[in-house]
């Protein structure tokens, strides 16, 4: 075997067998944490090894690994040792050998959906709960920007303390803090992609389809602009200039809750993503509302806002999205 194949082997051996001793071990937990701090590019880059030796998917999947790992046992849902075993009874894991075989992709997939299936393995005789369940997800990994778990519910019209329960139950997956008002968001970009992706998210419980979602999240905005939009939203005195209102930021933090800001701004974004094919009557239903009743409110609402470019860009978008995906329906 060529020395760089041997060095490269070793290495991979050597990382993976620590977190392997780390989880055998459940006293301690902070071995994994060393290990993951340990397994840093910039530290492996300082080392004698050529970095030409290490594939930079070995890197990044173990440091992502690793991480999960470490997040997952850290959660106080469930006994550690329940925890524990789930980690070690995952398909690549090879605990006799005292190693781990990593596969590109595949490891990182087995771990995301045994976390899944252990975090929401209840409420299996609801008919509805797997459907919020994706809403939920679909919300988190496809959201424009994050927002907190509170904007999710209004967003996806469920109630705030049912999101906030599905999202504790998988904050090993997510950057997700008890202030309620800060965003929730994955930890990894690999989550939403194993997550969107159907070739590795196998259990139809938890795959999100982008386009389904990215139309239910259209509607979502849709409903709260509709909804929620009216003239002089902030109750601006007449013939004022935005910058001669001395109270605007506490005016606009007042009337417009983070979820309507989010539907202000990026509702053309969830439109143009929404793929041919898709029943588009309640949006266009949705959006005949908005463009009749909405459109000035909405105007006054982005110019606040100081985002009247992201109006041009969404007038742009929703054109574009009439003539290629409506153009047999007008």
């Amino acid at each position: 075997m060529p020395e760089g194949g041997l060095l490269k082997k070793e290495l991979c051996t050597l990382n993976l067998r620590a977190c392997e001793l780390a989880l055998v071990n459940f006293s301690s937990i902070h071995v994994l944490r060393n290990v993951s701090l340990a397994l840093d590019a910039e530290k492996l880059a300082d080392t004698s090894l050529p970095m030409s030796c290490v594939p930079p998917w070995v890197v990044c999947k173990i440091k992502v690994y690793a991480a999960a790992i470490v997040k997952f046992l850290d959660h106080k849902a469930y006994l550690l040792e329940q925890r524990l075993n789930m980690i070690l009874a995952l398909p690549e894991s090879t605990t006799y050998e005292g190693e781990t075989k990593i596969k590109e992709n595949t490891t990182l997939n087995s771990l995301y959906t045994s976390i899944l299936q252990m975090a929401l393995d209840f409420g299996k005789e609801d008919p509805g709960l797997d459907s919020k369940i994706q809403s939920i997800f679909g919300a988190v990994v496809l959201v424009v920007n994050p927002l907190p778990p509170s904007a999710v519910a209004e967003l996806i019209s469920l109630e705030a303390k049912q999101v906030r329960k599905i999202l504790t139950l998988v904050q090993s997956l997510l950057v997700f803090y008890e202030d309620p008002n800060s965003p929730v968001k994955p930890f990894h970009k690999s989550f939403p992609d194993f997550i969107t992706d159907p070739s590795c998210c196998l259990n139809k419980r938890f795959y999100i389809s982008p386009s389904i979602h990215h139309h239910e999240l259209t509607i979502g905005c849709l409903r709260l602009m509709n909804g929620a939009l009216k003239p002089n939203l902030l109750s601006l005195p007449d013939y004022t200039l935005n910058r001669e209102v001395r109270d605007l930021p506490d005016r606009v933090k007042k009337y417009i809750c983070p979820a309507l800001e989010y539907a202000c701004r990026s509702w053309h974004n969830h439109l143009v993503r929404i793929e041919k094919g898709e029943d588009s009557t309640c949006v266009l239903d949705a959006l005949r509302i908005f463009l009749k009743q909405k459109f000035l409110p909405w105007l006054e609402v982005v110019s606040v806002l100081e985002v009247t470019r992201d109006a041009a860009v969404a007038l742009r978008d929703l054109i574009q999205w009439f003539q290629e995906v409506c153009s047999g329906l007008l």
